[in-house]
């Protein structure tokens, strides 16, 4: 369901959007039945700072072919009550687009809970990752792909009304356990998480994102490298605890969205 956003105006997503919403039953039962997936789209951007253009000729070109394949897998794994675009776009095409109040915020990332539904990540926050880990590209793409996982996370829960975990209600919370349970549990990525971890940290620290909302504070970078480090031999028994929890909780939270199962972690 990927489409090309070459002459694809802002307007017109808007339009596409809501035809698609406007078509969804109202079907959110225990099993989760598939009325749509996540769908990519990327945004050209006509004129903007150097890097910034960069960062969006490269998620267009060398980069798409990963994001295509995340988008693929989430879509394998997961059943949807509506279909839920991504979209990578400039700050300003996203608040054309989105429902949400973005003119007193920080370009960054979001799920348009009570408008689009859709997801949205702005160019200019990517190349503010890629300069937090000094232009290294292996590191920024695989932040890159946290950041859709991070948003994934408040999407599932929300379209899919997913009941919070026991230890709380804290969106932020919630989705960052998500995304550490799909990386942890479908990419076995035990190496990528610790450059999460890394960003988290780097994020917490920097001053450079000072004025940016909802992003990692130094409490959420300490507890998820506690779970990567869980998640390995090497963590203390309260991380492994830690790290255990995470993933019993949302294997069970998750278990009526999945087309199959996970398996085991």
């Amino acid at each position: 369901m990927l489409r090309s956003l070459a002459s694809l105006t802002a307007s017109a997503l808007l339009a596409a959007v809501a035809s698609g919403l406007a078509l969804v039953p109202d079907v959110r039962a225990q099993e989760i039945s598939d009325y749509g997936d996540f769908e990519l789209l990327l945004l050209p951007v006509e004129s903007h700072d150097a890097v910034t253009i960069d960062v969006a000729r490269s998620l267009g070109g060398s980069g798409r072919g990963g994001l295509e394949q995340v988008v693929d897998d989430l879509n394998m794994e997961f059943n949807l009550a509506e279909p839920v675009p991504i979209v990578f776009a400039t700050w300003s095409d996203i608040d054309d687009m989105a429902d949400a109040n973005l003119a007193d915020r920080q370009p960054g990332a979001l799920f348009d809970r009570n408008g689009t539904d859709a997801i949205y990540i702005s160019y200019e926050f990517l190349a503010k990752i890629l300069h937090t880990f000094d232009g290294d590209p292996n590191a920024w793409y695989l932040n890159v792909i946290n950041v859709v996982l991070h948003e994934v996370g408040h999407a599932l829960i929300h379209v899919n009304r997913i009941p919070a975990p026991e230890n709380g209600t804290d969106p932020e919370r919630d989705a960052d356990e998500v995304a550490f349970f799909v990386m942890a549990a479908f990419y076995e990525a035990e190496g990528q998480l610790h450059t999460v971890a890394e960003h988290y940290r780097r994020i917490a620290d920097a001053a450079l994102y000072e004025g940016y909302d909802h992003l990692p504070d130094e409490n959420r970078a300490q507890r998820y490298a506690c779970w990567v480090w869980g998640s390995s031999d090497q963590g203390s028994p309260e991380c492994v605890d830690l790290y255990l929890g995470l993933m019993e909780t949302w294997d069970e939270l998750l278990a009526p969205t999945w087309k199959d199962p996970f398996g085991d972690y």
